[in-house]
């Protein structure tokens, strides 16, 4: 049972070494000493102690997080301290506990995203948390899993003018999700197409040496069968989002399948590709769904 003061604890805890000078562990934790931190079984204290501990606790476990614990205030609030303490370069231990509690550390990881585009030192560290299993509902994990979060506020770029030459998508007026919109053209063309202004309004300054160490990175998405149709899973469940969902997008979802399908094959994709139909076929229907309700609608008189 969860104590009703235990936010109150955790919150006490963690201003109290916020506060406190920093302390070097290196040595401190004998056999007999990491005996006793494993028998912790509140799973707040034990992050808290890894978080404090640094390096000399690397081989203390993480503890499993349940998104859905009544824990989520306390989780919350040591999220809000170990993200301040990974601003601190040196101190990569706390990566693996800020992938932990993404989930619980919605601003600090948006910000996070957001300056990633335009300081590489960020985006080099948001991608040693990625490396990491991120704690992320809405996503699977994989190495294409930042692209989704960096371009999360670019959902309606306008396609590349040579689209239609190499899909043969009608690119109108339509608008596409920034990583869908660069998985849908050949690698040769990513660099000369996509520029900081080509992604349309933006939040904050976009540096291109991070948009092409990004580029990169889908290019390697886009050579590998599993992790690509894994992209595409979360993808395509992002686009159905979409209140304007058009059939170029489902086009341009199908299109970016049928390029996952000609690669090599790995054994992987068997267990990803139910879920990848099933959204596509979830996206088309609301697609059509949409596209009814807009002919039920009546015409206004100009």
């Amino acid at each position: 049972m969860i104590p009703p003061n235990h936010l109150t604890l955790i919150n006490l805890v963690c201003q109290d070494i916020e506060l406190g000078p920093p302390e070097d562990f290196i040595g401190y934790f004998t056999e007999a000493r990491l005996e006793y931190l494993q028998a912790i079984e509140d799973p707040c204290l034990q992050l808290v102690v890894k978080a404090v501990g640094g390096s000399a606790l690397e081989s203390l476990p993480l503890p499993f997080i349940d998104v859905s614990s009544p824990l989520k205030e306390s989780y919350t609030r040591i999220a809000r301290y170990v993200f301040k303490l990974q601003e601190n370069t040196d101190a990569l231990h706390t990566l693996p506990l800020c992938a932990s509690l993404w989930d619980f550390a919605h601003e600090q990881a948006d910000q996070l995203s957001t300056r990633a585009l335009g300081e590489m030192n960020i985006l080099m560290r948001l991608e040693k948390i990625f490396q990491c299993d991120v704690l992320c509902p809405l996503h699977f994990n994989g190495d294409g899993h930042i692209l989704l979060h960096v371009f999360d506020k670019f959902r309606r770029c306008k396609p590349f003018e040579t689209m239609e030459a190499f899909t043969n998508i009608s690119k109108g007026a339509m608008v596409l999700d920034a990583p869908l919109m660069i998985l849908l053209l050949p690698e040769e063309h990513n660099e000369v197409s996509l520029t900081p202004e080509g992604l349309g309004p933006v939040t904050g300054p976009i540096d291109p040496h991070c948009l092409s160490y990004l580029l990169n990175l889908c290019k390697r998405v886009k050579g590998e069968q599993f992790t690509l149709l894994t992209l595409l899973a979360d993808l395509t469940s992002r686009v159905a989002s979409n209140y304007a969902l058009a059939a170029e997008d489902v086009e341009a979802i199908s299109f970016c399948i049928n390029t996952a399908l000609r690669l090599s094959q790995d054994h992987r994709s068997v267990t990803i590709i139910p879920t990848v139909v099933t959204r596509l076929l979830e996206c088309r229907d609301r697609m059509m769904d949409h596209n009814r309700k807009q002919l039920q609608m009546p015409l206004r008189l100009i």
